[in-house]
């Protein structure tokens, strides 16, 4: 098949801070694209072999998502130092995608601390919205919704430290073949990465 994907950037200021857009588009067609919402049905291939499980396809699907991030402060001597806001958003065809939209947002930066110019810090929320569609819901599978901090250290040129705080909700529930809902999710983490 064919895929065929474009994404579009703009900038302009907003009260005279910078704000820059990125809306994106893509198209699959002429493709087996499994079709979410169909039961799956037995087919017989000839010379008597065994039956085999296909399911339902669909010649096409699309996707469009949009990213745009607001810069509210930049260091007035190096403009490598900025804090801003961002946020992004998905949409899907969801007969064909088992994601139907996403939504993220948060805010984040490089370089607030004078006597720290090269950390990174951010801090930020999403959800997920599965498609509704069979076999999803008979897996349990559903909304899911997280957040996330972390602080990333500069050490020494090319080293650098990392604190990380996730949570998550589940994103499994009731389903014909789900036997227990897991509990939420608290994850923390450490990394060390060495820039050779």
């Amino acid at each position: 098949g064919v895929t065929m994907a474009t994404e579009w950037a703009f900038n302009h200021n907003l009260l005279a801070m910078p704000l820059r857009h990125f809306v994106g588009f893509g198209l699959g067609f002429d493709n087996d694209f499994y079709k979410l919402g169909d039961e799956p049905r037995l087919e017989y291939p000839p010379g008597g072999l065994r039956p085999r499980l296909a399911f339902s396809s669909k010649d096409e699907s699309w996707a469009l998502w949009y990213n745009g991030q607001l810069a509210f402060w930049t260091h007035p001597v190096d403009s490598t130092r900025q804090s801003g806001f961002f946020v992004r958003f998905g949409y899907a065809d969801d007969t064909t995608n088992p994601i139907q939209w996403n939504l993220a947002a948060g805010l984040g930066g490089i370089g607030l601390l004078d006597k720290r110019p090269r950390d990174r810090y951010g801090i930020g929320v999403y959800h997920i919205e599965p498609s509704d569609k069979l076999p999803l819901p008979q897996l349990g599978i559903q909304e899911e919704t997280g957040f996330e901090i972390f602080y990333n250290l500069q050490l020494l040129p090319g080293l650098m430290f990392t604190l990380d705080l996730q949570y998550v909700d589940t994103g499994l529930g009731k389903g014909r073949l789900v036997t227990r809902t897991p509990d939420d999710s608290w994850i923390g983490g450490i990394r060390l990465a060495i820039d050779l």
